[in-house]
């Protein structure tokens, strides 16, 4: 019983410190205050929140929820600490009351199952956060990854310090919900059976039922809740989802298989077909074990962003450090990295190893047609993926067949095309293993002329075929939400050192031509690139915390489509020490495909000299850099 007493103390203290630190953001008068206008209605108040927040009540009200829903104690929830720490809590009992603190309200978190397929029985886990003054709106989360968690509202909220601040949606008034996507993400056996199988029943969770399902039980759960605390029924007056990469994929695919439920929809990053990523992430992690002389130390990568950026980041009319469009970029590592001949300091030159290493990294995956499988990854800020392009830890044996064993540990990035590879497509081809899949080799077909990963034709339709339910379905099946107006916002990290923005580019420039140009397209569906920002921390030279929300809400809600979003660098990168910061650089994020202008004058930190201009088409510049990592023009 004490260490639970100390656990709700520790909460209760963090909860403190975000509002004290919430309270200074409201009061500095920063451009994310705005979002503060979006008050809750003191009219659907409940007077007793802690009398509410208790199993037995919330399991009377989601009882009488279609599909069938439980309140309940979980065990994959994941929680951020103060120290930017991430580990696994459950709630105990599966609620939990947290009392107002400042500016933060009061708030009940809960969580519990919800039944995905009747016929099965099969459930996936959600998580649930009401305030005590709601606003009426709801608001759903995509699940990261290959999803098998969910994670509370602290890190749903602002992921990576780039989307508002700590706990803003419940300052506004939203009820949010989340799912683990139907499993357990401690290993990749979650998708296949016993018997060696794909696990169809999990894989359609998490490719898209368990979100759907959820759309659909989370909003009723809302109002049966508000209802049985306060004695009057409001109904949903807005629904938004927001996710980013995993939970990119997720909102996208939302958009063209159940546009009814969702208003809005912001979509970071989207991952738009996961076994063809799992084809880049493992092609690149076996590229730099071809052999001994294959890796690349770290002092060798942060020389390459050096080259990169004295031969691209001056092309956007500004030596600023931040290169504007990295596909425009005229570099190509087989050509500009400076090679070894014996005469010069190995801390500064590359083996034409090592340059065959960096080449597969920056390249798309084709098959042997040279049709492309996947992009490669944006070259931006290509020091960033220390911990994403190096493998850790080291296979204990490089020429393994297996150089990570299934179960054992592996590489993060390993981990995601794992499950998709070996369980879902590959489970029952005979002998499979991923070094089996593929090939490296200079292109002799197609745009990539460079040496990159190549898999057989045949494998890829057989990927992509039985992961399609999975896949972001092609741009022209938007049509019907565009035509109940929905707006979909889409966001990209240009410099991403994890999931290469170019296949959204790839897929957005195909939307515009679908229907009827960019201005048409723009109508209801917006992309707005984060040059010099990665997605997956974040991180880069490049102002990366910016607030979606809010241009969503006024896009929605008060008919003003964001033109430009305005984003932030601070000098730290906790999500919650940034609240209050002094900020370091602001730069207007442009709507795709204008690109953000010096206007020449003023101080490069500040967003006023910047511009983005009407009818620019600058991001539709495609240069060696983005012809061979897959931008198809």
């Amino acid at each position: 019983m004490a260490a639970r007493s100390t656990n709700v103390v520790q909460v209760l203290r963090r909860i403190a410190v975000l509002a004290t630190a919430t309270c200074a953001l409201w009061s500095a008068g920063s451009a994310h205050a705005a979002g503060a206008r979006s008050t809750p209605d003191q009219k659907t108040r409940i007077a007793d929140l802690q009398a509410v927040c208790t199993p037995q009540v919330l399991g009377k009200a989601v009882a009488r929820v279609s599909p069938t829903m439980t309140v309940g104690e979980i065990p994959n929830i994941l929680q951020r600490l103060t120290s930017g720490v991430i580990v696994a809590a459950a709630i105990p009992g599966g609620a939990r009351y947290v009392p107002a603190a400042g500016k933060i309200p009061a708030y009940c978190e809960f969580t519990g199952t919800f039944v995905t397929n009747v016929k099965t029985g099969k459930t996936a886990h959600y998580i649930a956060t009401l305030p005590q003054a709601w606003n009426g709106k709801y608001l759903q989360f995509g699940c990261g990854g290959n999803c098998g968690h969910v994670r509370t509202i602290e890190d749903y909220s602002n992921p990576h310090a780039m989307e508002g601040y700590p706990l803003d949606p419940l300052v506004r008034g939203y009820a949010t919900f989340g799912t683990d996507g139907g499993h357990d993400s401690s290993n990749s056996f979650w998708a296949v059976t016993p018997e060696g199988k794909p696990n169809q029943d999990a894989i359609e969770d998490w490719a898209w039922r368990a979100a759907k399902k959820l759309a659909v039980a989370g909003k009723q759960a809302t109002v049966n809740i508000y209802e049985l605390a306060t004695g009057r029924r409001r109904e949903i007056e807005r629904a938004y989802f927001n996710g980013a990469g995993g939970g990119g994929r997720d909102v996208l695919i939302a958009a063209t298989r159940y546009p009814q439920e969702f208003d809005g929809i912001i979509a970071g990053d989207p991952v738009l077909d996961p076994a063809g990523l799992g084809m880049y992430l493992i092609g690149m992690g076996l590229g730099q074990i071809r052999s001994q002389g294959a890796y690349v130390p770290d002092y060798l990568l942060a020389r390459v962003n050096g080259v990169v950026k004295a031969r691209c980041d001056g092309k956007d009319g500004l030596v600023d450090d931040i290169i504007q469009n990295p596909a425009a970029c005229d570099f190509r590592a087989d050509r500009d990295l400076p090679r070894c001949d014996g005469t010069q300091a190995v801390t500064r030159c590359f083996t034409a190893e090592q340059i065959r290493t960096l080449s597969v990294a920056m390249s798309a995956v084709t098959d042997e047609n040279g049709a492309i499988v996947h992009p490669g990854v944006s070259i931006g800020e290509f020091y960033l993926p220390h911990e994403t392009f190096k493998l850790k830890p080291w296979p204990k044996d490089i020429a393994a067949a297996e150089p990570y064993p299934p179960g054992g540990p592996m590489h993060g990035l390993w981990s995601l095309g794992e499950p998709v590879l070996r369980y879902m497509a590959f489970a029952d081809v005979p002998g499979y293993t991923h070094r089996s899949l593929f090939r490296f080799e200079d292109g002799t077909k197609g745009q990539v002329d460079s040496y990159h990963a190549v898999v057989p034709a045949k494998m890829a339709a057989l990927a992509a075929e039985r992961t399609k339910s999975a896949r972001v379905d092609p741009p022209e099946r938007l049509a019907k939400f565009i035509r109940r107006d929905g707006k979909l916002l889409i966001w990209l990290g240009l410099a991403d050192r994890m999931l290469s923005p170019y296949g959204m580019v790839n897929y957005y420039r195909k939307a515009a031509s679908r229907f009827g140009g960019y201005d048409a397209l723009q109508k209801n569906v917006r992309l707005f690139g984060l040059p010099g920002v990665s997605e997956g921390r974040g991180d880069g030279p490049g102002p990366k915390n910016f607030d979606s929300l809010t241009a969503m809400e006024d896009w929605v809600e008060r008919g003003q489509a964001p033109e430009t979003m305005l984003a932030t660098l601070y000098d730290v990168d906790d999500p919650e020490a940034i609240v209050g910061k002094q900020a370091t650089r602001t730069m207007p994020l442009c709507m795709y495909p204008a690109m953000a202008r010096y206007r020449g004058t003023g101080d490069i930190n500040e967003a006023k000299n910047w511009s983005c201009l009407a009818g620019d088409r600058s991001m539709l510049a495609v240069g060696e850099a983005g012809r061979l990592a897959g931008v198809q023009e």
